[in-house]
């Protein structure tokens, strides 16, 4: 059953429970909690600060610029330290650290560029290609029984289609993850095959590993924010202030949700990669 799904450590065939990581996961970022903020408070900051410039140039200039490149750098940045905390310590967590590490390790030589370009372009198009096509068999359908499209028709089943295919593709997504992981530890020759390989077999208590760290703070995000944000949105305020009272506070729910999940997939990664206590950077 899922509720007693395991991962097993293949040399010492040692078992952990899902429940007994999620509850290590919690645990550790709440004792963690300042460390966390400190570290977490500059790309909060910075993904806060682009949205508000954006903001500031679509309603006093008119133009419109798209945020989510500034919101991947800034997340991914944090996504390596913490992945680099939770396997490690403080001793190696710090920006520069990183930097250094990222550096030594080869990650920004031409083959790795290409090689996660590739990774980039090949998740890109498994999403967009699929949703598209089931978008247009949902329209084709919606038009045969005279249904009228709309804008806000056409976003709904945009938003529906993308979520079929991220869970068709989650086993996939799934494991990409890990590469995060293997590049924390200066793993460069990580390879998408040796990350199947290892974790064939695991597909559904990987997805639920990830599933029950966002699930609850995921919830919370939708129902409170979004009223929140219909309340803020109601009194017509200032862009300033709707940005400080629903994109800050959402930025740092998403901030905590990753942190979460990343210390449950860092368990999942030692345990299925046998990854040591002594092992360092």
């Amino acid at each position: 059953m899922i509720e007693t799904a395991i991962l097993k450590r293949n040399e010492s065939g040692q078992e952990i429970s899902i429940t007994e990581i999620m509850v290590h996961s919690y645990n550790f970022v709440m004792a963690n909690f300042l460390f966390f903020l400190k570290i977490a408070s500059l790309p909060i900051i910075l993904w806060f600060s682009c949205e508000l410039f954006f903001d500031y140039l679509l309603f006093e200039h008119g133009k419109k610029y798209d945020s989510s490149i500034a919101r991947v750098l800034c997340t991914a940045a944090f996504i390596m330290l913490w992945y680099r905390f939770t396997l490690f310590g403080k001793e190696q967590t710090s920006y520069g650290k990183l930097f250094k590490h990222m550096r030594k390790s080869s990650v920004f030589s031409s083959k790795m560029f290409f090689a996660s370009l590739g990774r980039v372009v090949i998740t890109t198009a498994a999403m967009i290609i699929p949703t598209m096509a089931i978008s247009l068999f949902m329209i084709y359908h919606h038009t045969e029984a005279g249904g009228e499209i709309t804008g806000t028709f056409l976003k709904t089943i945009t938003q529906q289609s993308a979520f079929m295919v991220s869970l068709m593709l989650s086993p996939i997504f799934v494991r990409l993850s890990f590469f995060s992981i293997a590049v924390s530890l200066g793993r460069a020759t990580t390879t998408f095959r040796e990350v199947w390989s290892i974790t064939k077999g695991y597909t559904g208590v990987l997805w639920h590993l990830i599933f029950r760290a966002f699930l609850s703070l995921a919830l919370y995000n939708y129902f409170v924010m979004s009223g929140i944000k219909r309340m803020v949105e109601s009194y017509e305020l200032h862009y300033f202030w709707t940005n400080l009272l629903v994109t800050l506070p959402a930025i740092f729910l998403i901030y905590i949700m990753l942190a979460i999940v990343i210390v449950a997939n860092s368990e999942a990664f030692k345990i299925l990669f046998n990854i040591t206590e002594d092992e360092t950077p």
